[in-house]
């Protein structure tokens, strides 16, 4: 048989492709925004592109799982939302209806209040937010366009390994995996499904031809606190990082049926087949993750994801005439070819920092777009990335990379940290973390070792977060979560990294480290380490008393209150207007 999936980049239509194939059926998966090899551009919404697609291929069964599935912004932006899970799905089946063709939607629990959960097919449903008021009407769709011709499935708390790491286990091992702490409802309960387990009864059923409505759900009726725990243990992850709360203590604005989940007897009877148990699903799984970070593929033909990122590397620079060589030279040839752009921002050097870097650049660069920018003053630490973070922006790039002219970050870790940003689009801050590594080894005086331990203690109680370093200078920043935070109100000293992370946390921005090694030779240190150390402690302080609603103690100008307000975001053209930096 002839398979068109729609959204099989996604968690479920992947997993569809991969039991299509498997099955030795001929299938066709479509994208709209994650673009994989393999798979063929579609806007469903876009009825000439749907008739075109289908004609072209001549499906016998279309199964479609693409949604926006994101609760919480779907009720947030209810129109965008609407027009996306509904009015597409609205243009998609008139150009189906027209063509009699078998049709397969996936559908949720959240079509339930949560009150008498889990529930059968036959419960009239009473959705209490607005994805589930969307998937209500999406269903209601397909049964007056396709009467008697559809299949749709209904599904609840969907995981398993996706390239794009967002269902709720996933999540729970990217966050035990980078140390931080988690908080899980013990209250709000589903019966969590396996998304190979999707696939296969999905295709048995259409085997048969039973058109119908069917749940597609495990038999473990478990809560979320339950359920992480469950993930913790499969993946040897820390379950003291998992923290129970209740659903309202979370003050999540979206409701959600807390007793939800759906009973399985009605497919398991029609099949013969039998749910995974919630143990041997997330071994698999575990299985699927552990061959993706090794390069391996877990399926001859599974998709790869297709890097469209645009990357630019940021070297901030001060009397960096002796080291910045190094630096250039100890970039990877890989990393080299893959980035856009390398540019530097000499502060104001007292040397000839600028004028070495182009001298480099005329003579033996092997950088294809090395781009040079002399400050027109020392705008401190925190200056100089104000500048590079609005030209980053400015100019379309996708990451921008922070790597020292003082060669004290290894060069050579660039790979890893790029390839864990591009496999993980859920990071917006990528941290290499010395204190993950030996950075006694490498050369960290004591005192600083020492320092640095000290403060980032007393910044994880302050700020209730687990990060093993606050003070590394090596970071991947996401431009598109830079322009939500406003930086440019940040100090332009060298405690401009703490306040950034502040407003990283404050905005719920996702953080991950990776070990790093670090070298410190003869370069010189322009730190103050007592006064850069009070300036840390002070931000972080002044912060944790403004949650509380204290916000007079450090007598804070308008600006420095400006940066915890909702909602403010990088002003780029008041940091191009302020910062004045010549480009060689």
């Amino acid at each position: 048989m002839k398979f068109l999936i729609i959204g099989a980049s996604g968690l479920v239509g992947n997993a569809l492709l991969q039991e299509g194939k498997k099955l030795n059926h001929e299938v066709l998966g479509t994208y709209l925004k994650n673009k994989r090899e393999g798979l063929t551009y579609l806007d469903y919404g876009n009825k000439k592109e749907v008739k075109t697609l289908i004609d072209n291929f001549s499906p016998d069964v279309i199964l479609c799982p693409a949604a926006n599935p994101n609760v919480d912004w779907n009720e947030e932006n209810p129109k965008e939302g609407w027009n996306n899970n509904v009015q597409s799905l609205n243009n998609l089946l008139e150009i189906v209806s027209d063509k009699n063709i078998d049709f397969a939607f996936y559908s949720t629990d959240y079509l339930f209040d949560g009150k008498d959960g889990p529930y059968s097919e036959d419960v009239t449903p009473n959705p209490i937010n607005v994805y589930g008021k969307q998937k209500l009407a999406a269903e209601t769709l397909v049964k007056s366009y396709l009467p008697g011709k559809n299949y749709i499935f209904r599904t609840t708390l969907v995981f398993g390994y996706e390239f794009q790491g967002k269902n709720y286990a996933y999540s729970v091992v990217k966050n035990l995996s980078s140390n931080k702490e988690i908080k899980a409802a013990n209250d709000l309960c589903a019966t969590p499904t396996y998304v190979k387990d999707i696939a296969r009864f999905t295709y048995e059923t259409i085997k048969r031809k039973t058109y119908g409505t069917y749940n597609l759900a495990s038999n473990d009726f478990i809560s979320r606190f339950d359920f992480a725990n469950k993930v913790a243990e499969a993946f040897n992850l820390n379950k003291s990082l998992i923290l129970p709360t209740t659903y309202k203590e979370m003050n999540v604005k979206t409701q959600r049926p807390l007793k939800g989940g759906l009973t399985n007897k009605r497919i398991t009877e029609l099949t013969g087949l039998q749910f995974t148990s919630l143990e041997d699903a997330l071994k698999d799984m575990k299985n699927d993750v552990g061959a993706s970070r090794r390069g391996l593929q877990t399926s001859p033909d599974l998709p790869r994801q297709v890097s469209t990122s645009k990357i630019c590397i940021f070297i901030p620079c001060y009397n960096a005439t002796i080291t910045l060589p190094k630096v250039f030279e100890r970039i990877p040839k890989e990393v080299k070819e893959k980035v856009e752009e390398v540019f530097v921002i000499d502060n104001d050097s007292s040397d000839s920092t600028y004028l070495m870097a182009i001298g480099y650049r005329e003579k033996k660069s092997d950088i294809k777009n090395l781009k040079i920018f002399k400050n027109e003053k020392n705008f401190g630490y925190g200056g100089s990335q104000k500048v590079a973070y609005a030209h980053a922006i400015k100019s379309g790039y996708d990451m921008v990379v922070m790597l020292h002219g003082d060669a004290q970050y290894a060069p050579e870790k660039l790979p890893i940290m790029i390839q864990k940003m591009e496999e993980d689009p859920s990071i917006d801050l990528l941290f290499g973390s010395r204190m993950n590594g030996d950075p006694l080894k490498g050369g960290m005086p004591f005192h600083r070792f020492l320092g640095n331990k000290a403060l980032t203690f007393m910044q994880n109680f302050l700020l209730r977060t687990n990060i093993s370093e606050f003070h590394s200078g090596y970071r991947i920043f996401r431009t598109s979560a830079l322009k939500k935070v406003p930086f440019h109100l940040c100090s332009s000293d060298y405690h401009f990294d703490t306040e950034v992370i502040i407003l990283f946390i404050k905005n719920k921005l996702n953080i991950a480290e990776v070990p790093i090694d670090t070298h410190y030779g003869d370069e010189k240190n322009y730190v103050k380490i007592w006064q850069y150390g009070l300036n840390v402690l002070i931000a972080t302080l002044a912060f944790f008393l403004y949650q509380k609603g204290i916000r007079k103690l450090f007598n804070f100008n308008l600006e420095k209150y400006e940066m915890y307000k909702e909602n403010v975001e990088a002003d780029v053209e008041k940091i191009t207007k302020d910062f004045k930096s010549e480009q060689y």
